[in-house]
This record gives structure tokens, C-alpha cells and sequence, in this order.
């Protein structure tokens, strides 16, 4: 998910108009994080626990879009292996490490 697709997203619901800078700002940190091998850690107290469990593990898998492992896990796995298998955003769901 781009930067253009955070903009489509705030265009398609107005409604999010008034915090589209804050999700951008949101979304380049988090990409600058993971860009320099840093983690996204995710919590929540009770239904925001549950939501929090969710979207760490839509970020853990490929979501919207498939994430090609990089070539260091190409090369090792073979490539008959690694095309089918997806690369992962380092994310860590604190509410069920408890």
C-alpha cells in the first residue's frame, strides 16, 4: 500500500479529510521504521486488543497486495519455493504476548 492509495482512500471518504495529513505523516514513519529494520509493536484493552490482534495479522501476511520475499530469502529457499510464499512486515501484537 502506497502513499497514492492512503491519498485514494482520503479522496473516496471525505469524512477523513480532516486527519488525511496525520495518516500520511502515520504511514511515512511507519514505512521509514520498516525500511531501517524497525518493528511495529500494537496493543488495545479489551474490543481494541481484538482490533489490534486483527490488523497485526493482516500486516503479517500480504493483505491487500502479495509481498515477494526479498532475495535473501529467495536465494536460500530456491525460487520454486519462495514464489509461493509471502514476506511479512515485522509486527508484534503485544496483546497476545501477555
Amino acid at each position: 500500500m502506497g502513499k497514492d492509495r492512503l491519498e485514494d482512500c482520503v479522496q473516496r471518504y471525505p469524512s477523513l479529510n480532516s486527519c488525511g495529513d496525520s495518516v500520511t505523516s502515520a504511514y511515512e514513519i511507519l514505512l521509514s521504521s520498516f525500511q531501517h529494520g524497525g518493528k511495529l509493536l500494537i496493543c488495545g484493552n479489551g474490543g481494541s486488543a481484538a482490533d489490534s490482534d486483527h490488523m497485526a495479522a493482516e500486516l503479517l501476511k500480504g493483505f491487500d497486495s502479495r509481498r515477494a520475499l526479498g532475495a535473501d530469502w529467495q536465494e536460500k529457499l530456491g525460487e520454486e519455493l519462495a514464489v509461493n510464499l509471502q514476506g511479512a512486515l515485522p509486527v508484534i501484537p503485544l496483546t497476545g504476548f501477555s
